[in-house]
């Protein structure tokens, strides 16, 4: 397995299970609402699919080139505040909705972002895209009323997933991929245990 991989939880393979399932008993009651439920699924995969394409790509790109010193100077435990307010301004700036951008956020946090920080990047929704879109349909009030929310929002979610990090130490420091300076001492601890 490759460095930053990570295996199926169960979660995820009874995800597939559930859904197979389900197809499976609307087929067995109603063979045409199975189908269209068949219909309707293809349609929105390829909708999606080359926006998801595009997402992993650029989160390979991420793990490939950007240095873990750069990811972990700017969104790292360490950094403090300005890793949540970094963390919501490189995601107010990116478009694309959940499912695009959950894998460059992944990449980010096997290079070294925190868990806080982390937290603020898959809450916050993108502004660039949504403030356009809530003037359009709600007016401007609300269009604004979603920015402060979404900033605010994102901000209160990364710093409690950070509080409960630094509390309960939810990801153990050593099931993260190290950091290039700390390489040979966890290659050391890695043949020792």
């Amino acid at each position: 397995m490759q460095r930053g991989r990570r295996k199926k939880t169960t979660g995820e393979k009874y995800f597939v299970l559930i859904a197979i399932v389900f197809y499976a008993a609307i087929y067995n009651s109603a063979p045409v609402d199975a189908i269209k439920a068949v219909n309707f699924s293809t349609d929105i995969f390829f909708d999606v699919i080359l926006l998801v394409l595009a997402g992993i790509c650029l989160g390979g790109l991420v793990k490939a080139s950007l240095p873990e010193d750069f990811v972990s100077s700017h969104l790292g435990p360490d950094v403090g505040r300005r890793a949540y307010l970094n963390s919501v301004l490189v995601a107010a700036i990116l478009p694309g909705e959940a499912y695009v951008r959950i894998p460059l956020f992944e990449a980010f946090l096997t290079k070294g972002a925190g868990i806080g920080p982390f937290t603020s990047l898959s809450t916050a929704r993108p502004v660039i895209v949504n403030f356009p879109q809530g003037m359009a349909f709600l007016g401007l009030p609300v269009a604004i009323i979603q920015v402060f929310s979404t900033v605010f929002g994102a901000l209160t979610a990364g710093l409690f997933a950070g509080i409960l990090q630094s509390k309960f130490e939810i990801v153990k420091p050593d099931s993260r991929p190290p950091r290039q300076k700390d390489r040979k001492k966890y290659n050391n601890r890695k043949r020792e245990g």
